[in-house]
């Protein structure tokens, strides 16, 4: 993949975590396609605050926690919906995220957990495409967009 095919992946991929984020209720503080080498990684999505852990103790807290693993999922699920195939390096970092809490939270029984929550990803991509795209786009303007105005994108 050439420079910039790897950049507007990213956008995708970026833009699949912040609309899922929007779409399932989370706020982040900003969504960037801009490359930190400190953590190796093309871009991220900054939470504001650990949204999903306020409700440690409640029944919300498995919803946050299942709806968290939605969103790290859609990033590496929207871009492969951009390319045409999974990109096993830039979805390293969510993959090792993604499995790490599924077993904290399911043990061994985290694949079956891992197929729905996948599935799940899947559906939000393809109901949010048009959004992605915004976003994306929007990524590939101004490199950096603030949760105001990824909002904005995705409420078209």
């Amino acid at each position: 993949m050439d420079e910039q095919n790897a950049v507007c992946a990213t956008a995708y991929h970026e833009a699949g975590h912040a609309v899922a984020a929007i779409e399932l209720g989370f706020q982040f503080d900003h969504v960037t396609i801009i490359p930190d080498e400190t953590e190796n990684s093309l871009g991220h999505i900054l939470y504001a605050h650990y949204t999903m852990f306020l409700n440690i103790g409640h029944r919300q807290f498995t919803r946050d926690l299942r709806d968290y693993l939605i969103a790290n999922r859609a990033g590496p699920i929207a871009a492969e919906r951009y390319t045409g195939q999974w990109n096993e390096v830039g979805a390293v970092s969510d993959d090792a995220n993604f499995w790490r809490t599924l077993w904290q939270m399911y043990g061994e029984r985290g694949d079956r957990h891992a197929r729905d929550l996948t599935r799940q990803a899947r559906k939000l991509v393809r109901l949010q495409w048009p959004a992605i795209k915004r976003v994306a786009q929007g990524l590939l303007r101004e490199r950096t967009l603030s949760y105001t105005d990824a909002k904005k994108m995705f409420d078209g």
